[in-house]
Parts: structure tokens; sequence; C-alpha cells
């Protein structure tokens, strides 16, 4: 069923209360607002809520600390992101450096080269077998056996 602009504010209209009207109505705003912020990138930095940025690292130990107990930690070929400063080399990045990489928008799947899980018991270890794309070998080689190692548990250099 559809229904129009005019019948939708009808049906609000004779719905909702006075305070209920004021709270969609600041809604609304906040909302645009939060459209406005979300690809500031000094501001994602800060706060990563509502942002446009896929949050990455560069750091195997990070990932799989984001990953937590059974999560996943994927391997991202990542075009066109904002690497962020290292740690305390500038005002938002003093507190914890995460070797961050911001992607503007979502990760598309065909970007994923790999993956392998954390284990429940351990959030440093990994789980499971090896997950990687069919094709990743003949085009990165280096890469797709530099992957294979850091996913099977090798200390990242």
């Amino acid at each position: 069923m559809e229904i129009s602009l005019d019948q939708f504010r009808k049906v609000l209209n004779e719905t909702l209360s006075d305070d209920l009207k004021r709270q969609f109505f600041h809604y609304g705003i906040w909302r645009a607002l939060a459209e406005q912020e979300a690809m500031h990138l000094g501001r994602m930095v800060a706060n990563e809520d509502l942002k446009g940025y896929t949050s990455t690292t560069r750091a195997v130990t990070v990932a799989k600390g984001y990953a937590r107990s059974g999560g996943w930690v994927y391997l991202l070929s990542v075009d066109g992101g904002y690497v962020l400063p290292k740690m305390n080399a500038h005002d938002w990045t003093k507190i914890f450096s995460e070797q961050e990489v911001a992607m503007p928008g979502p990760v598309p799947w065909e970007k994923v080269q790999g993956f392998r899980q954390i284990t429940d018991d351990n959030p440093l270890m990994f789980t499971g077998p090896i997950y990687l794309r069919d094709t990743f070998d003949k085009v990165e080689p280096d890469a797709a056996s530099e992957t294979f190692m850091l996913l099977s548990g090798r200390a990242q250099a």
C-alpha cells in the first residue's frame, strides 16, 4: 500500500501528540545535521558514530582487538582511504594509535581478499580455516603470501 506525502502528514497530525510532533521535527533536524557531518574526517576520528567511513587498520593486532572473541578479521584492498596520523601526531590521536585507514563509504565485497575467525577463548588467536579470494594469489602473489602468513598467526613486522 502506497500513501502520498499529504496522507502521511495527515496521519501524523491526527495521531501524534504535540510533544511527539515536536520530537519528530527535532529528530528530522538532528538527522539532517548528522548527515552533513558524516564525511567530516576529523570528527570521525573523535567519534565514529553515524559517520560515513569504514574504519580499517594496517595492524593485525588492532583488527583482532576489534573483532573480539568469535569475531572475524578481514583483509581488505582499500583504494582511496585516508591514512590517519600516528599516535600523538595530532590532537585527535593522543590516546591510541590504530594505524587506521578511513575508507569513505562502505567497502564492497569484491575488495575483501581474505578473512579468518578469532577464537572464543582468546581474542588474540585465530581459529578455523583461512579464507582467501581465489584470484588473490594470481593478481597479487606477494600480498597473498603475506596475508596467508599473517592469518596463520605469524607476528606482523
